[in-house]
């Protein structure tokens, strides 16, 4: 009995990663294996943690990753395929920072599941609760129930069925228009680049940082540190570049087909002195109308590897621009002309849809 529950977990925990990321990554840090070594629960949940280890790093792809370690100009496929938690070709701060859109940190204050009460969430530590807290979100969405701040719904559910899917570069409301999912995405373009630049701080309070609509969207007592760092101190002092893997996330993702429909390329460019311009973009997607197998299939790692061969500006292009502004401590007013070309809508009105991912 022991047995076959174990391998009903494990082929959940495979269910939930190849379906439930965005161009797929493998949920890891540092501090994972101490917490497992370490943490007090039941023997069920250590089988659980070791099931949740074994499916992301056998049945999940980390393209997430292979796109930045590319963006950092790796050069052979060993050095972009090295994505293991401190051997990531790319700094392990920015690799955090692309994982924290899929997995961010929260706490469970209350729950019948007492072996994570009062503990700090995220894949792959105390796996049994987060799966379960999944599948519940995933249920209620379906529902149509509203999963967003105000309700009190954990981020990691708002992230991948709630209000937060502009964090992947989706809609979430189901007539939701472009220019809404465009303007939540370039708030959240302007946060993080502030704080990738250092404008803001670990302490900074997010009821101080003076951007339209963030507290929307995100406790004001919480601070850039606990936002991105709950529980988890290994990259606080890189925390800018944590931020910065934040943003890339949402751009990467904006170049998966069932997440974006965008436009070809027409070759011309952002601006005068500024790069190549992407696709426009037809039609931001929405996840809750879709087919969840269909839209997996365009972040696996095969779609990506089309993507690259066919599209220029890409992912990793456009990246790769956003670093070099990076790197010469560019602020805000001057990346903000381009990452609104990454994001330009043909048709501000443009109602969300399921696009061609439909169930």
């Amino acid at each position: 009995m022991k047995n076959f529950r174990s391998l009903l977990i494990f082929i959940q925990l495979i269910a939930v990663f190849s379906s439930a990321s965005a161009f797929g990554l493998r949920p890891e840090s540092e501090i994972d294996g101490k917490i497992k070594a370490l943490a007090p629960r039941p023997a069920m949940a250590r089988v659980w943690d070791e099931a949740a280890y074994v499916a992301i790093n056998h049945f999940s792809h980390p393209v997430h990753e292979r796109i930045t370690n590319l963006i950092w100009d790796c050069k052979s496929e060993e050095e972009c395929n090295q994505t293991a938690p401190g051997k990531s070709f790319a700094p392990g701060a920015v690799i955090a920072g692309v994982r924290w859109n899929d997995n961010p940190p929260f706490e469970l204050t209350s729950t019948s599941m007492k072996e994570c009460a009062g503990r700090t969430l995220w894949l792959p530590n105390y796996s049994n609760c987060w799966l379960a807290l999944f599948k519940d979100g995933e249920k209620r969405a379906r529902r149509g129930e509203t999963l967003d701040l105000a309700s009190g719904t954990i981020i990691m559910l708002r992230s991948h069925f709630g209000d937060l899917q502009f964090l992947h570069a989706m809609a979430a409301g189901q007539h939701e228009r472009a220019e809404e999912t465009q303007s939540k995405i370039l708030m959240w373009a302007e946060f993080t680049w502030k704080v990738a630049n250092k404008e803001f701080t670990q302490g900074t309070l997010l009821s101080e940082i003076n951007i339209p609509g963030m507290t929307n969207y995100f406790k004001s007592t919480e601070t850039v540190q606990t936002l991105f760092t709950r529980g988890n101190p290994t990259h606080r002092e890189d925390i800018g570049i944590l931020a910065l893997g934040a943003l890339l996330h949402t751009v990467e993702d904006s170049f998966s087909r069932s997440h974006v429909d965008r436009d070809a390329e027409n070759g011309q460019d952002c601006g005068p002195g500024m790069s190549k311009r992407p696709g426009m973009i037809r039609q931001f997607l929405n996840y809750a109308l879709q087919d969840s197998s269909a839209h997996a299939v365009e972040d696996e790692e095969h779609a990506f590897d089309l993507q690259f061969a066919t599209v220029r500006p890409n992912a990793v292009d456009v990246g790769k621009s956003l670093k070099a502004y990076f790197d010469r401590g560019a602020a805000w007013n001057e990346v903000k002309p381009y990452i609104e070309c990454i994001f330009a809508v043909i048709d501000k009105d443009k109602e969300t849809s399921a696009g061609n991912f439909g169930k």
